[in-house]
């Protein structure tokens, strides 16, 4: 039975497959060793997303972020069921044939961000019904998405051959673009970004 934990508006709610709600120990977040709350290890949200040259929105927080225990159940949540992994899978497992799969569904994977060098450790998976082929995606503000000050590696798809890490909140600070991927963001913003773009 897959688990997750959706926040929507600032509620969060555990759903189990039986669609009620469920006291579980993911109710009561545990806090890693980087000082963050944490109740499950991979997530999903959505981009915002603006037409290639009209500003992209600063300061807005995801409508909805649905957590999950292992990456698969992750995967399976945003494709709607379509890609279904090993339940052992890791994020550096997706491949591309499961990203085309999902876009034929008209959901694009824009990125997945990793909290170890090299895709390892905790994911989380940005979303969006387009892709970066005429338009841009952001995430204005990591701390909204649980994810501030957290990556050290990165892959991008969907048409995303840039992907801009920012220090600060709303793409301001220092930036470094780790293309379409990189296995480590480089010392000057490991475990420091706190807003991301992609782009074509």
């Amino acid at each position: 039975m897959m688990k997750r934990l959706s926040m929507v508006s600032g509620l969060m709610l555990a759903i189990t497959g039986c669609g009620g709600l469920a006291e579980s120990e993911e109710m009561n977040p545990t806090t890693d060793a980087k000082g963050l709350a944490r109740t499950a290890a991979h997530c999903v949200a959505q981009t915002a997303a603006q037409p290639k040259g009209q500003p992209l929105a600063q300061s807005a927080a995801p409508t909805r972020v649905d957590c999950f225990d292992t990456f698969a159940d992750s995967i399976a949540f945003a494709s709607k069921g379509s890609v279904q992994l090993s339940a052992q899978a890791k994020p550096a497992d997706l491949k591309q044939e499961d990203v085309d799969q999902m876009a034929s569904l008209a959901t694009y994977v824009i990125g997945v961000v990793y909290e170890h060098d090299y895709y390892g450790g905790a994911s989380f998976t940005f979303t969006s019904d387009v892709s970066c082929v005429g338009w841009n995606h952001g995430a204005p503000n990591l701390a909204a998405y649980g994810w501030d000050n957290f990556i050290s590696s990165s892959l991008s798809y969907s048409g995303c051959n840039n992907t801009y890490f920012y220090e600060n909140p709303n793409y301001t600070g220092a930036i470094v673009n780790c293309g379409t991927g990189c296995g480590q963001v480089g010392a000057a913003m490991n475990d420091r970004a706190s807003s991301i773009i992609w782009t074509q």
